[in-house]
């Protein structure tokens, strides 16, 4: 190995390592979605074999999505590969597993504020949601079929009231109590 191919890969792997993220690879996930949509499943193959092997588009891919667009997201900014629709609506999404236990988490953020989805499953069926959005300046939690199961409100001083489904105050937290759980939340 030639000393310039060495400090490449020395300097490749450096960068791929400082980076720390492991990320979403949406870049890689459109080039795979589009080959799907190729044909039928020996069209798909053909161009799967071509573009992996042949013309390294899924390297290129997946090198442009580890080294640039997973690092920008990682430290702090937006994915610019991230999926966006028609209407300016962008998702982005976390799986979480354990033993028989899923959840799929969503962050979408459109024209109308951000909302957050969770979705629960059990040995892979649906076994609870939950919606949270902020909507005129409270923040409500819904069910599957849109049944409020609490608010919050921020008051002037900095306090959050939670009430229940019927409007029943359930707790409250004082601007101290606030800025913990948001100290926490951000570590």
């Amino acid at each position: 190995m030639s000393k310039a191919s060495r400090v490449g890969t020395l300097l490749m792997a450096s960068v791929l390592l400082s980076s720390g993220c492991y990320g979403p690879f949406y870049l890689t996930r459109k080039v795979w979605e589009w080959n799907g949509q190729v044909g039928g499943k020996w069209a798909n193959e053909v161009v799967y074999i071509v573009m992996a092997h042949i013309i390294p588009v899924y390297g290129i891919a997946g090198l442009a999505d580890a080294v640039i667009f997973n690092s920008i997201e990682f430290w702090g900014g937006a994915n610019p590969m991230a999926p966006t629709a028609k209407d300016g609506t962008s998702v982005q999404t976390k799986q979480i597993a354990r033993g028989d236990d899923e959840a799929r988490v969503s962050k979408i953020s459109g024209p109308e504020g951000e909302q957050l989805l969770i979705e629960q499953f059990h040995k892979g069926e649906p076994s609870g949601t939950l919606r949270v959005a902020q909507i005129n300046g409270v923040t409500t939690g819904t069910d599957a079929e849109g049944n409020v199961l609490f608010t919050a409100k921020t008051l002037e001083d900095g306090s959050v009231v939670v009430n229940d489904a019927k409007g029943i105050q359930v707790a409250s937290h004082s601007p101290e109590d606030v800025a913990k759980l948001q100290k926490v939340a951000l570590q």
